[in-house]
């Protein structure tokens, strides 16, 4: 395979980075990539077909409570993309099809054409492997998709262009946007979006805010001052472990007068609401706010309530399984998924490569102990 738009992008980077400040390349670094030594970069496109999904969670679980199940249109939409994929990855390092990060991407799709029917300009942030961006799409929504990261970036150009909805910044040497294909913007041609668009609808950023670095966060936000207002849609903040704590979001999003109107199942809205907020604090207030160890031991105590409502979930969940499940109330449920995809792939139970990892090293060996207790302790840092 050629690898023709990967010189042309690492071209348009490097002569981009002699161009701009230091302070801004390092908005847009990806750091919890670079903290915790993931490779974000590939060589050739044999490799894309490792980034068709990054997901390895519980897919039965999205789909039959999260979604409770699929509808007609939602499958003929799994079906369609994860054929094509399966398809173009043939004569790659490996074939694959996405499953997991497909089936929660139908579900972001789902939220947000449902909390804003309306919308029709939205950008995405970090997409990853790019299925909501396209989903997007082929709505006919005004889409544009930003990411930083080199290999994603990448991959995504492949994926839209697999679907003839890409409008590639990299190669265009006059911005254009076009409303019937997804915008696909660079860094160095974000820094421009005052000149590619004027006005967004929302703003979504899903399972990447926390991975953001504070100044990155803080640009995104004048961004949304100077397109409008938009409204902002997030599907879980990721992963806090290198950047972000959960409880800094809300703070940083007040400073730049966006208010928290919707948290609920780790799905957030933000919205623009510019009353001024006034904190009246005595001396005695002011002094233990800013004792650095008064804060440790507060946040120190966050995370250990946050460890014992996952343990009393978990053993909850466990007491009445048969009651906490959701009924499936689409036509299509896990087992529909499942046989699809043996149809596509000749596997009875379909698993990315990803997937495979997962439940082979993260799966915990002992029955009746759920994976995500494993990691409460160390990952849910606040």
């Amino acid at each position: 395979m050629t690898k023709k738009f990967i010189d042309e992008y690492s071209l348009a980077e490097n002569r981009a980075k002699s161009k701009t400040s230091y302070f801004i390349k390092q908005i847009f670094v990806p750091i919890t990539f670079i903290s915790s030594g993931t490779t974000h970069h590939v060589s050739t496109e044999d490799e894309y077909c490792t980034l068709i999904d990054m997901w390895m969670h519980e897919p039965e679980d999205i789909t039959n409570n999260l979604l409770s199940g699929l509808t007609e249109e939602e499958f003929s939409l799994l079906k369609k993309i994860a054929t094509k994929v399966w398809l173009i990855t043939k004569n790659m390092n490996y074939q694959a099809a996405p499953k997991t990060g497909l089936l929660r991407q139908i579900y972001q799709r789902r939220l947000i054409n449902n909390f804003f029917p309306d919308a029709n300009s939205i950008l995405e942030v970090g997409p990853g492997s790019g299925y909501l961006s396209l989903l997007l799409g082929m709505d006919k929504k005004n889409v544009f998709s930003m990411d930083i990261t080199q290999c994603f970036y990448l991959w995504q150009n492949y994926l839209y262009e697999s679907f003839n909805l890409l409008n590639e910044f990299v190669t265009l040497e006059k911005i254009e946007t076009k409303k019937d294909k997804i915008n696909h913007l660079p860094w160095w041609k974000f820094i421009e979006h005052e000149k590619i668009f004027k006005k967004l609808d929302v703003i979504t950023v899903n399972h990447a805010l926390c991975e953001m670095g504070n100044h990155a966060v803080r640009h995104l936000l004048t961004v949304a001052h100077k397109s409008g207002y938009p409204k902002f849609f997030m599907e879980s903040y990721g992963s806090f472990k290198y950047s972000h704590k959960r409880s800094d979001i809300e703070p940083l999003f007040r400073e730049f007068g966006y208010k928290e109107t919707y948290n609920k199942n780790d799905v957030h809205i933000f919205e623009y609401d510019n009353q001024e907020v006034k904190f009246k604090r005595t001396n005695i207030i002011n002094i233990i706010v800013y004792i650095p160890f008064f804060r440790t031991i507060i946040r120190y105590i966050y995370n250990e309530v946050t460890l014992l409502k996952s343990i009393a979930n978990l053993f909850l969940s466990k007491l009445f399984s048969g009651l906490s499940k959701k009924k499936v109330i689409n036509k299509y449920n896990y087992d529909d998924v499942l046989k699809f995809y043996y149809e596509l792939t000749g596997s009875k139970i379909y698993k990315t490569p990803c997937e495979e990892i997962n439940d082979n090293v993260c799966t915990p060996k002992i029955n009746g102990i759920k994976a995500k207790l494993a990691y409460a302790k160390f990952d849910e840092k606040f």
